[in-house]
């Protein structure tokens, strides 16, 4: 059985709610995407779940991002959109992800974009 922590969850009836054990919020580490040698996001307000980092978006350089067409659908997160990631004239496709109108469990992370495909997320 997955281990779940219990959150305060003020927008329903319920007081608190049950989400999966490695949905947290990193306000001790100061982290970074990068991806052609080139700094992609930088925030220590990250949320990691299931091991990865989602950026708030006033974090990310949107310069880097053009909008792709790719979904895909989580059943407990929704639907995500994508980004392509574009650095001195190399493209990498579908390497961002968001959740424009998460699910109730995901809520926290509506206006967070996340990365993989090679981009690095390392402490700054």
């Amino acid at each position: 059985m997955k281990r779940a922590l219990e959150i305060p969850f003020p927008h329903t009836k319920e007081t608190k709610m049950r989400v999966p054990y490695d949905l947290f919020k990193n306000k001790f580490r100061h982290m970074k995407a990068i991806w052609n040698n080139t700094v992609i996001a930088r925030s220590n307000d990250t949320i990691v779940i299931e091991f990865n980092h989602y950026f708030p978006v006033d974090s990310v350089n949107m310069e880097y991002l053009k909008k792709s067409s790719f979904q895909t659908t989580c059943p407990w997160k929704g639907v995500a959109s994508y980004y392509d990631i574009v650095v001195d004239g190399k493209e990498n496709p579908e390497a961002a992800w968001y959740y424009p109108e998460p699910k109730l469990k995901a809520h926290r992370i509506k206006g967070y974009i996340a990365f993989w495909k090679g981009v690095e997320i390392i402490e700054d």
